[in-house]
């Protein structure tokens, strides 16, 4: 991955074959790997959003994805990647902590 790219959320279900190919661990504040144990090929990726029969990984990544993507969203709507809001007062990472590990 080039060192200039920024907000890429990878995501991986480790039950997929492919995974052990995947990148599986955060290589950056704005490049994130989210790993669901219990995820299949694509089961990630479904546009209509967590069911109640998807399993609870599945469901947690997808808050978590809205979340991320929703704070990299804001970040660029204020025009400025260093998290700081128009008024110059700090923008809270809202982030899941368990996503924020150490890289």
């Amino acid at each position: 991955v080039e060192n200039n790219v920024t907000r890429i959320l990878f995501t991986n279900g480790l039950k997929d074959g492919w995974s052990v190919g995947a990148i599986q661990q955060n290589l950056s504040e704005s490049l994130l790997a989210l790993n669901f144990p219990n995820g299949a090929h694509h089961s990630d990726l479904s546009g209509r959003g967590p069911s109640e029969d998807d399993t609870e990984d599945i469901q947690q990544g997808f808050r978590d994805i809205i979340t991320i993507l929703g704070n990299w969203l804001n970040e660029v709507a204020l025009g400025d990647s260093s998290s700081r809001r128009t008024d110059g007062s700090p923008h809270e990472d809202t982030t899941p902590r368990h996503v924020r590990r150490a890289i």
